[in-house]
């Protein structure tokens, strides 16, 4: 099954030499490198790279790759290319797009398991991470993405901008917000102009009285006024000092 736009650069299975999957769950990865493509075609290691320019496709998304070990004829799979699991706007989107054809063409169930890592073959359908499986007949993985990422692909929820640090000695003063994501534990801060300033434990905000309480995503909180250095200080300590207005 080939998904429409993609590029297409057939690789080893690309005529299901190795079989055909089940599909019953879609597994995300990220791949400690640059220039995968060669690497994830030839060796036949998974049906789809992600990379800013687009989204290549080396065999149909339902033949079998070598990817995930005991899972790889139950499970699809996607790799973006990611040293870290960081991932570009253009990377998130083509996620987004990637993954819900899957969750359409093959019937996987939105759902996403970022949990404790799942027993083999367990029954699990939905979507998941690498480092969410257990293996036993190859060594344990640690890639995947947080639930932000599945919050985005899922809901489009705008992906969060990176920090911009405040020069040293500016006193202007700024006016900004606190942006909770729910489930991600974090909250964030931004300055006037829209721009992420800092990220900090949720619990944090028990210092201004507000709950650990389920929030919606990208909800605003009060407003804060602080003056550069003041917003210096949040950036580099993470801890905030002064009471909302």
């Amino acid at each position: 099954m080939l998904l429409p736009g993609a590029i297409y650069d057939p690789g080893s299975h690309w005529s299901y030499q190795a079989g055909y999957s089940q599909c019953l769950m879609e597994v995300w990865h990220y791949t400690v490198g640059r220039n995968s493509i060669a690497l994830c075609r030839d060796q036949g290691l998974v049906a789809f790279l992600v990379r800013d320019e687009g989204i290549y496709q080396f065999s149909p998304s339902n033949a079998v790759n070598f990817t995930q070990c005991e899972w790889n004829r139950v499970a699809t799979a996607t790799e973006v290319e990611s040293m870290d699991g960081s991932m570009s706007e253009a990377q998130l989107r083509h996620l987004q797009y990637l993954t819900m054809w899957k969750l359409t063409t093959h019937g996987i169930p939105p759902f996403f398991y970022n949990g404790p890592r799942m027993p083999v073959l367990n029954g699990y359908q939905g979507v998941t991470n690498h480092r969410n499986l257990v293996h036993q007949a190859c060594d344990q993985h640690y890639d995947g993405f947080d639930d932000w990422v599945w919050e985005y692909v899922s809901g489009g929820t705008p992906p969060t901008p990176e920090p911009t640090p405040i020069p040293k000695g500016k006193k202007k003063m700024f006016v900004g917000w606190l942006t909770f994501v729910s489930g991600a534990n974090l909250v964030y801060l931004f300055n006037e102009a829209g721009r992420m300033i800092h990220e900090f434990p949720q619990e944090d905000l028990n210092a201004y009285g507000i709950p650990n309480s389920a929030m919606d995503a990208w909800q605003k909180l009060p407003v804060i006024k602080m003056t550069g250095e003041e917003w210096k200080n949040v950036y580099e300590t993470g801890y905030l000092k002064r009471t909302p207005e």
